[in-house]
């Protein structure tokens, strides 16, 4: 049922929601279908607002994915593809107020751009909130995810692959306490990211940037329990990239920014003074 309202939403442009809202076990992925009628492109909401969607269990399975073509019910996924030919662009689709629980990802979103929007959710119980892809203008808003016992090689937000223009607020990365393992947010050659006003708690590593990161402002973020690193740049280079407004309580180093200093690479810091700075180190 949700499918076939997923598919009609794709062709109108309207909104799916579920009528009454409940309890939805997802045995298999639910492929989200996209909507490209020559010049004619629409989005869709999907409201889930009240309604909780349970996997396979923790480790197994995906809950959401993008799609190829039109119907959410045939054909393979195109996730992971290197490049923008032949492949289905999700334009101006909304996926809202869900909590989600007991999967390996909610999520696995590519060509996720322009309008697209992912907020007001709730996860629990999962190795992977969020792995984008080759996502553009895309929005994540307001979105906790409180996994009691996050692992090693784990990441809760994962931004991989040439995301741009892409907007982070208000959200929640949280393990368990005295977790020593797993990271909240990485991202993996990115430009022109704002990342404002979320918090990365009782993890290994809060926020991590493999390969080349330009124009990246991390700006009133908060940092809580981090065992290791706050913020991770260790791997790859970055430009312009502006740290501003943060509180880092109680982490092992607050941040390490060796490769972008190491280069021509431009960076500016500034680190509000207080009490509880001084149980980290800035290296």
């Amino acid at each position: 049922a949700l499918r076939k309202a997923l598919d009609l939403a794709a062709q109108d442009g309207t909104t799916v929601t579920c009528d009454p809202p409940g309890l939805i076990k997802v045995n298999s992925t639910v492929y989200i279908p996209q909507r490209i009628t020559g010049t004619s492109i629409r989005g869709f909401l999907m409201d889930f607002y009240g309604s909780t969607f349970v996997g396979q269990g923790r480790g197994t399975g995906t809950i959401f994915e993008t799609g190829t073509g039109v119907l959410s019910t045939g054909g393979a996924t195109n996730f992971g593809q290197i490049d923008e030919s032949g492949a289905a662009l999700h334009y101006g689709t909304i996926i809202a107020g869900a909590r989600f629980r007991a999967c390996q990802y909610v999520f696995r979103a590519f060509n996720f751009v322009k309008g697209c929007k992912i907020k007001d959710w709730f996860v629990e119980d999962v190795d992977h909130v969020l792995l984008a892809e080759r996502c553009f203008y895309l929005e994540v808003e307001n979105c906790h995810a409180q996994i009691a016992a996050i692992t090693a090689g784990h990441v809760l937000f994962d931004f991989t692959e040439e995301n741009n223009a892409i907007v982070v607020s208000g959200c929640e990365a949280a393990g368990g306490l005295g977790n020593t393992a797993g990271i909240s947010y990485r991202f993996t050659g990115a430009s022109s990211v704002t990342f404002v006003g979320n918090t990365a708690e009782a993890v290994d590593k809060g926020l991590v940037f493999n390969g080349t990161i330009r124009g990246f402002n991390a700006n009133s973020n908060y940092y809580e329990a981090i065992t290791t690193t706050a913020i991770d740049g260790t791997a790859g280079g970055s430009k312009e990239f502006t740290v501003d407004n943060s509180w880092f309580l109680d982490c092992a180093e607050a941040i390490d920014c060796i490769q972008w200093i190491s280069g021509t690479w431009g960076l500016q810091i500034t680190l509000r003074a207080q009490a509880e700075l001084s149980e980290s180190r800035m290296h």
